[in-house]
């Protein structure tokens, strides 16, 4: 039997449960605890799909309320068609297949402060006081909230949900602490976007099923895509708030600013983001004392040479080795992490990864061509592509065996003689900026942790799913402090400035209730407001 086919089935044995027995059942679930066990013992992304397919369908006429064996038999079931989802299509590459499937239990695996930097870098790159206003403008525009008020809101929630064992956080528990030095508008706005009741979450996951499917079945995509719960990570309940599960909070808090920007004008946003992102690799490099040449001053050895041709943002040479370093500032979409068609990763990575690959071997080529500096040889080449969030590739080899045919004879051919393929990398900031404070601490080279990889995904028990592994790999040999590091001072001090605007917001709005029962109308006021939302 297809998926497809037993996707109907499970589907339709949902409806014969009431929505609001099933849902119950989901939320415990997903709140659970489990002592001492990974995060992903609870398989968070089946109940989340499940909890999504719910609220999507409707339960047929006597539909009886669902105990919790009927909903853990449903939940069974949805975890046996990962077989059928992953169809293992190309048996030459099972790494492909795999790859959807594990990307999936990685977003509830990884750590949440990793999430917690990643919303602090967004604050750092796009509210540095060089950054362009057009982040700040245009989120105005589409949120009507100020840029940096949302982020110290969001720095408020993020720690609520990270440090909350309660399902549901009351109203007069965080109300009292943002208001009224947050105008109880502003915070009823932010909840607005960031949060929805039941209803307003059913009305958007039935309409972006049907943008994606129309009237097809249910495709082995969605089964590995990522939770629509993230669009809106706040559940508004008439008691408070909650979230269907701590992941999908501190998920969808960190990158709401991201994707809003992005709907509303994704290729505006990206031009000016990637400029942003790469003046903060800039800062990395020159924080963890790693010096580099900057593509405007490559640009000028290639006008004093009378050449023309494809440059990188930044080369770092030392001790004999010249790394091609390009930024790009780019994010996978869905269809790129969930499929193991050849031709779906090639066409998406045409404009990212490929052209960084390509645009690293012209540049290695022309500098060598005009006699550069202390350009390496051919061996001591290497290329490494930094992207702003992970695409899972592992490797240049890796990409080329995932592509394969013609494309792969492109690769071959774009760093033939130019940069050894297997010294081509792949890996996002908070990566980069592990590899750099590591290698930094540790005193050794960016080509020798490169090398170290290179080793390592030689055999198949040593070979690594993402970069991060290889960093803590790196640190174990080399008896590092830092198992896995992350961030940079910048980081640490925007995490402390955002911090410190929430502690004086909360001081004044405590001074302020602290006059005790004269106020209670008004906070009974501010109750209403916020309410509203229900």
């Amino acid at each position: 039997m297809s998926f497809s086919r037993d996707a109907h089935k499970i589907r339709n044995s949902i409806t014969r449960y009431t929505k609001e027995s099933v849902v119950q059942h989901l939320l415990t679930r997903l709140h659970t605890v489990y002592p001492d066990e990974p995060q992903a013992i609870g398989r968070p992304w089946i109940v989340s799909l499940m909890l999504e397919w719910t609220l999507e369908l409707e339960p047929i006429k006597g539909a009886i309320p669902a105990n919790e064996k009927d909903v853990w038999n449903i939940l069974n079931k949805i975890w046996a068609l990962q077989g059928k989802a992953l169809k293992f299509a190309d048996e030459d590459n099972v790494w492909l297949s795999l790859r959807a499937f594990l990307l999936t239990q990685l977003r509830f695996q990884t750590n949440q402060i990793v999430h917690n930097y990643f919303l602090v870098r967004l604050f750092s790159i796009m509210c540095n006081e060089g950054a362009s206003r057009s982040f700040r403008d245009n989120f105005k525009a589409q949120t009507d909230i100020d840029l940096e008020c949302f982020y110290v809101l969001s720095v408020f929630f993020f720690s609520v949900f990270y440090s909350s064992k309660k399902p549901i956080i009351k109203y007069e528990e965080f109300l009292p602490k943002l208001s009224p030095a947050y105008p109880v508008a502003v915070i009823k706005q932010y909840l607005s976007l960031v949060g929805a009741n039941f209803e307003q979450l059913q009305k958007l996951i039935k309409h972006r099923r049907r943008k994606t499917r129309g009237d097809g079945d249910v495709r082995a995509e969605e089964y590995f895509s990522e939770p629509l719960l993230l669009e809106k990570p706040i559940l508004i309940l008439p008691e408070g708030i909650s979230t269907a599960h701590p992941y999908i909070a501190s998920i969808g808090l960190s990158e709401f600013v991201l994707r809003t920007l992005k709907t509303a004008d994704s290729s505006g946003f990206r031009d000016k983001f990637t400029k942003e992102f790469e003046n903060y690799l800039a800062y990395v490099f020159d924080a963890y004392n790693f010096e580099t040449t900057r593509e405007e001053q490559l640009m000028e050895v290639y006008r004093d040479n009378k050449i023309q041709g494809k440059v990188v943002d930044f080369l770092h040479q030392r001790n004999g080795t010249s790394i091609f370093i390009d930024a790009k500032g780019v994010e996978p979409n869905q269809k790129i992490l969930v499929t193991d068609q050849r031709n779906i990763i090639k066409d998406k990575l045409r404009d990212t990864h490929l052209k960084g690959i390509k645009q690293a071997a012209e540049c290695a080529d022309k500098l060598k061509g005009v006699g550069f500096g202390d350009l390496a040889d051919f061996d001591n080449r290497y290329a490494l592509i930094v992207t702003h969030q992970d695409f899972y590739l592992g490797n240049g080899v890796k990409l080329a065996s995932y592509i394969g045919g013609e494309y792969r004879q492109r690769i071959d051919e774009a760093v033939a003689g130019k940069i050894p393929l297997k010294n081509v990398h792949f890996c996002c900031v908070a990566d980069l900026e592990g590899i750099l404070a590591l290698c930094n601490e540790t005193e050794t080279e960016i080509s020798e942790f490169l090398d170290f990889c290179n080793i390592e995904e030689e055999a198949p028990e040593t070979s690594k799913f993402e970069m991060r592994q290889h960093i803590q790999a790196y640190a174990e040999k080399l008896a590092s402090e830092k198992s896995s590091p992350i961030g940079s001072d910048r980081l640490v001090e925007n995490y402390k400035y955002l911090t410190s605007e929430l502690a004086g917001k909360i001081s004044k709005s405590q001074q302020y209730w602290s006059e005790g029962s004269v106020k209670i109308p008004i906070y009974l006021q501010h109750l209403r407001k916020i309410k509203e939302l229900v």
